[in-house]
Parts: C-alpha cells; structure tokens; sequence
C-alpha cells in the first residue's frame, strides 16, 4: 500500500484515494476484519452444526 501512495503521488495523481486505502489496510491490520469475516462466518456456522448434533 505504500508503494501505490508513492507511485501516485510520483505520478502526480490522484494520491487521496491511495492514501484512504493505506488508512483502511492499517485499520484492518491492527483490528482485524472481526464479526465480517469469512472465518467468523465459518467459525458460527461450525458451532451451529455441533449444537444440533446428537452426539
């Protein structure tokens, strides 16, 4: 992500989308994607099956 801030900004484009994508992808580093991830989704739909298993 930083390398495409820097190359639009050498480009002279538009560098404020770039910037707002390098701000979401460190968000989504340090926290984590939590209740809309794909392996929360997996990890519920796991517990769901087991709780109305027999066994």
């Amino acid at each position: 992500m930083i390398g495409a801030l820097y190359t639009s900004v050498r480009l002279e484009e538009d560098w404020l989308r770039a910037a707002l994508y390098f701000v979401i992808f460190l968000g989504l580093i340090f926290t984590g994607a939590g209740k809309f991830s794909i392996d929360r989704l997996l990890q519920t739909r796991k517990t769901k099956q087991h709780r109305g298993s027999v066994f």
